[in-house]
């Protein structure tokens, strides 16, 4: 990678109402003409940013403003600005690497515009294959439908329990626990106090606390039971107790969506495939009772179609849930009849409620079963691979920007990566600012891991 550019921000005054500017502005009559309208961009601390990555500038002048707005610039960056108006984010573009130059235009309360341009340092993903292991000696052997995270207190270790493995078969639940250091590099088998039940397809969530959470859902045979645990993976007191909750939810989900609500110290648990089928109901889950109370506002909410396989992330500072396609159902192994569409699920409502959302951009082409990961430094959402017709996995690697009200997809092409696969895992690492996927099928089994730095 090379060294990053010497930064420079230029700020430019521009005389309102210059003609050559804004020809088709109509409040201009002329070069000298217009109204004055300045204003001063204030930089972060630093402008070398990843691409698709935000920056925030301030503003500043002595005069009210009633638009700021990122012009397209030939790069492609872009960004959003919100009443009163005194700071634009800024996110790079991802369509080129280097010193990109930005402009943001301000209209002022009299009329009058004037722009001030930044140059940004951008940083270009890039794949690299971690080192390889020997399956099931120095490392899990290959398998999909599985868990994988990354522990909030403890940002070197990941984690990764179960799935569906291939041995002796395809379909085979593994009841494993492993343990992958992000330092190091190398795998560790975990062996709890009592033995974990195989249940691919289920979903966890890290708890208030470090190295502990809840397991939700997941099959088992071709049932779907209640199905909720709370797991404990201390290194030397890994732990998995069954929680009491036949009486509030007598059956689980294969693959649901499932987080933590901090705010409201409660788990909260959406759409899926179990007793009712395909379904976009949501529960939540108080830890102190052990009980699951139902939450759909059904007479007044829009609704998503029921499905499992979708993406989603938790928001965390808009304390909402981003949920992305998935299979509604009904069309068998090798056909997906995927839902082409985005929801928020906002869990500051009582009850928590959806909302379809439009981002600009590109929509991905629907699919079931890609790999998603919740990037919390940069806030934004990454969607890869997946299949949307049960033979072939879709190409292309997908982010959407969360900057609220201006939610914005993104195709990006980073060259030298992994193969095309369905049904993979993938974790932010926050401590190295890269994204970790592996594993999945395509159709035969991976046992990888590949790092995506940002």
């Amino acid at each position: 990678m090379s060294k990053p550019l010497l930064f420079s921000l230029a700020l430019l005054a521009a005389a309102c109402g210059a003609s050559a500017t804004h020809p088709d502005a109509s409040t201009d009559s002329g070069p000298d003409s217009g109204p004055a309208c300045a204003f001063e961009l204030v930089p972060p601390s630093a402008l070398d940013v990843g691409q698709g990555a935000p920056l925030r500038f301030g503003v500043t002048s002595s005069q009210g403003r009633t638009a700021l707005e990122v012009r397209s610039a030939p790069e492609g960056a872009w960004g959003a600005a919100d009443a009163p108006f005194d700071a634009v984010t800024v996110r790079a573009p991802y369509s080129v690497s280097g010193a990109v130059t930005v402009t943001v235009e301000a209209t002022c309360d009299n009329g009058g515009r004037a722009q001030r341009t930044a140059t940004l340092n951008v940083r270009a993903m890039q794949w690299q294959a971690l080192p390889a292991w020997m399956p099931g000696t120095t490392g899990p052997i290959g398998r999909e439908y599985g868990a994988m995270w990354v522990d909030q207190t403890q940002p070197d270790r990941m984690l990764m329990y179960g799935g569906f493995v291939y041995e002796p078969q395809q379909f085979t639940p593994s009841n494993e626990w492993w343990e992958y250091s992000l330092t190091g590099n190398t795998w560790t088998p975990l062996m709890p106090a009592m033995a974990s039940p195989g249940l691919p397809g289920g979903r966890f969530a890290q708890g208030p606390a470090g190295a502990q959470g809840l397991f939700f859902g997941g099959l088992s045979g071709r049932s779907t039971p209640s199905a909720t645990h709370r797991v404990s993976y201390a290194r030397d007191s890994l732990a998995w107790e069954a929680q009491d909750t036949a009486r509030t939810r007598p059956s689980g989900d294969y693959q649901p969506g499932l987080v933590y609500d901090a705010a409201r110290a409660r788990y909260v648990s959406f759409c899926g495939a179990g007793a009712r089928g395909y379904h976009c109901g949501v529960w939540l889950f108080d830890p102190m009772t052990q009980r699951w109370t139902e939450s759909n506002d059904l007479e007044t909410d829009p609704l998503p179609a029921g499905r499992n396989g979708f993406a989603f992330v938790h928001d965390v500072p808009s304390q909402r849930v981003v949920m992305f396609s998935g299979e509604r159902g009904g069309s068998g192994s090798n056909t997906c009849d995927c839902a082409e569409d985005t929801w928020s699920l906002d869990l500051t409502q009582t009850p928590p409620r959806w909302a379809l959302l439009t981002p600009t951009g590109t929509t991905p082409p629907p699919r079931r079963n890609s790999g998603f990961a919740y990037d919390s430094d940069t806030h934004r959402m990454l969607v890869w691979g997946g299949t949307s017709d049960g033979r072939n996995s879709v190409p292309g690697l997908w982010l959407l920007s969360l900057d609220r009200g201006h939610e914005r997809w993104s195709r990006v092409d980073v060259p030298n990566g992994p193969r095309l696969r369905s049904s993979s895992m993938i974790v932010y690492d926050s401590a190295r600012k890269r994204f970790v996927a592996g594993f999945g099928n395509g159709p035969n089994p991976f046992t990888d891991l590949w790092a995506l730095s940002l």
